[in-house]
């Protein structure tokens, strides 16, 4: 598999996860507004479900550049502490899907992002 294929599909499933996610935070101003996400056409639970299943998708892609050997070692510690923070984070948001503590993982998932990138970049580079 080409691998900025796949680098790009983790992008993706990381960023809709995020994107279910600030859903679940914007609940009450999109129903006000008449806008359908999943969060207002399923519930915060339904949401919560379907953002873990985004980030855990991307968990599981994100071994593929490792088995295929096309990174380096630096790839290892910093998507490695992605994998981790969007496992513990899909935890997270399955236990609560409240309003704040979708704010909470949402602005995590953003840092975590961050450092799967840096993984990305250092994993080709070095």
């Amino acid at each position: 598999m080409n691998i900025g294929l796949i680098f790009s599909l983790i992008a993706f499933l990381t960023n809709m996860g995020r994107e279910v996610t600030k859903g679940i935070v914007d609940m009450m101003g999109d129903r006000a507004l008449g806008i359908r996400t999943i969060a207002v056409s399923k519930g915060a639970r339904f949401a919560a479900g379907v953002s873990a299943a985004f980030y855990l998708s991307a968990v599981i892609a994100s071994v593929v550049p490792y088995l295929q050997g096309v990174v380096s070692f630096w790839y290892i510690p910093f998507v490695t502490l992605t994998d981790l923070g969007l496992i513990y984070l899909s935890i997270s948001i399955i236990r609560d899907s409240s309003r704040e503590n979708s704010r909470n993982v949402k602005n995590h998932v953003l840092l975590l992002m961050m450092s799967g990138l840096i993984g990305f970049l250092l994993g080709n580079l070095l």
